[in-house]
This record gives C-alpha cells, structure tokens and sequence, in this order.
C-alpha cells in the first residue's frame, strides 16, 4: 500500500514538473468533475495526515 502511494505521488510529482500550472489546474478541474468522491476522500486524507503532522511538531 505505501508503495503504491508513493509511486501516484512521484507521478504527481512528475506531472507537476511537465506542465504548466495552468495545465496542471485544468486537469485537476477535470479529475475532481469525473471523480468527486475520490477528491473529498484525498483531501479528508491530507487533512488528516496535515493535523497528525501538527500535533506532533
């Protein structure tokens, strides 16, 4: 499981890097219209890891 984590954010990495921010906001736009649930769940996710983050610094 961490292994595949780590690939999708060395892909995200990756794609960032290549595109454009502007390139990169249309897409994001087109991920989270054809998948919202996927982008609530990451972004409960993110907060979650953020505020464990937090609390422990």
């Amino acid at each position: 499981m961490a292994d595949n984590a780590a690939a999708k954010l060395d892909h995200s990495a990756e794609f960032v890097r290549d595109y454009e921010i502007s390139g990169v906001l249309t897409s994001l736009r087109k991920m989270i219209r054809h998948n919202p649930a996927g982008f609530v769940a990451g972004a409960l996710a993110a907060g979650f890891l953020v505020g464990r983050a937090a609390r422990k610094a």
